[in-house]
């Protein structure tokens, strides 16, 4: 009589009622039986193919285990390195000094970026012995166009500069606008003459000074002074002045203290 046992293991066909109950009596012979079915059969070859394919992919992982080890470390390496460029981001961005950008003359501002050759970075240039901190340039690279504007002022007129921490940083809340208080020096004014306000070449010429703000007596530096200012700081142009074009050069020196 066919049956969803016999169906499944066709091999005990054969077998009568009583050899079945038989069967079912004897641990020894049922053992026997059972691991003499080819379905059982099947079933250990493949729970042996599966313990052979789990132990070839353990002895595979004990040889990726070094490397796995290794680019964890170089992945932990890799991040400690983009925490410490941020963190030297957060600094080199408070050594950012500030951009003179706009000048005043008798108390009218001449325009934004107007005459002026703008630096679009306002790092420090650290090579005194370089051209570009004569006039910027070089790392500093000029903002584009550069003004060509020649700004007229009297001798004896009164001229305001005015210094941000950045091109768009002027009423924004930046902290370090116009330059951060950690930068503890003077402001000073230069004047050159040459043939031409709009000449690129700044070299060799006979800059002399015209105005310095640096420490008073109580231990306020000009820095100090042109944050009060927001970032202005006045001055007037000598009458003694001869007529002709000239370049006016304004700094601060800040130490970060």
């Amino acid at each position: 009589m066919a049956t969803a046992f016999l169906a499944d293991f066709p091999e005990l066909a054969y077998l009568t009622r009583e050899d079945l109950e038989d069967l079912l009596a004897d641990p020894q012979y049922f053992q026997a039986i059972f691991h003499s079915l080819a379905r059982v059969k099947n079933l250990y070859q493949g729970q042996a193919e599966l313990g052979m394919a789990n132990e070839s992919i353990a002895n595979n992982n004990l040889r990726l285990q070094e490397s796995l080890y290794q680019l964890r470390s170089e992945t932990q390496d890799a991040f400690d390195e983009a925490k410490a460029l941020e963190a030297r981001w957060k600094e080199l961005d408070k050594e950012q000094k500030e951009v003179y950008q706009e000048l005043w003359v008798n108390g009218v501002s001449q325009g934004h970026l107007t005459g002026i050759r703008v630096p679009d970075y306002d790092g420090p240039i650290t090579d005194v012995t370089s051209n570009d901190i004569i006039c910027n340039g070089g790392i500093n690279p000029y903002h584009t166009p550069i003004s060509t504007t020649v700004i007229p002022v009297p001798a004896g007129a009164q001229v305001t500069a005015e210094w941000h921490h950045t091109l768009t940083s002027a009423n924004t809340g930046d902290s370090s606008d116009p330059i951060d208080a950690s930068h503890k020096g003077p402001v000073i004014a230069y004047l050159a003459k040459v043939p031409s306000a709009t000449q690129s070449s700044v070299t060799g010429l006979q800059w002399f000074k015209i105005y310095h703000d640096g420490l008073d007596s109580s231990g306020k530096w000009g820095v100090d002074r042109l944050i009060s200012n927001q970032g202005k700081v006045t001055f007037t142009i000598p009458s003694c002045i001869a007529a002709g074009q000239y370049l006016l050069r304004v700094e601060l020196i800040g130490a970060n203290i």
